[in-house]
């Protein structure tokens, strides 16, 4: 039993007043809402709800558990939203440089840069070139650029 669907789909019933309108909003059939809070109440080992041919009527103990579920459900959310926010925004430092100035230079200042952000992903330390591929040009752009970012435009 998925616990989390099964009250996703409790709370729904609650809301909704019955299976039908909850299986729809969820997108899935009445029969397997019934299972899931079958299975929930078979778990929690009381009923949340008394069934009949017309409607569906909550038990004492379904309130309460309601409230719970619902807590829940908004921390999961909460959690949810806040990894969506976090990968959306997250970003690489990719940079190109030759070996010589990766040793000497840029992992020290990548280093005491990095306790200025909350997450830097340093991967890019393990893909130094060799000093004979970049050129003097190419160079000289890598190391203003690199100085702009840390803020050490000269």
């Amino acid at each position: 039993m998925d616990r989390l669907k099964a009250m996703q789909s409790f709370a729904r019933v609650m809301h909704a007043g019955n299976f039908s309108i909850a299986a729809r909003q969820l997108g899935v059939s009445r029969a397997l809402i019934s299972r899931r809070i079958m299975e929930l109440e078979r778990h929690l080992g009381f009923a949340l709800l008394q069934r009949s041919t017309r409607n569906v009527v909550p038990t004492d103990e379904a309130g309460p558990y309601l409230e719970f579920c619902e807590r829940i459900l908004r921390e999961i959310e909460r959690e949810q939203s806040f990894v969506r926010y976090r990968d959306k925004n997250a970003s690489t430092l990719k940079i190109v440089a030759p070996k010589s100035f990766g040793t000497l230079k840029l992992a020290d200042a990548l280093f005491r840069s990095g306790k200025d952000f909350e997450v830097l992903p340093l991967s890019g330390l393990t893909h130094m070139v060799p000093d004979a591929v970049v050129t003097e040009r190419l160079w000289s752009r890598v190391v203003l650029h690199f100085r702009r970012h840390l803020g050490q435009a000269q």
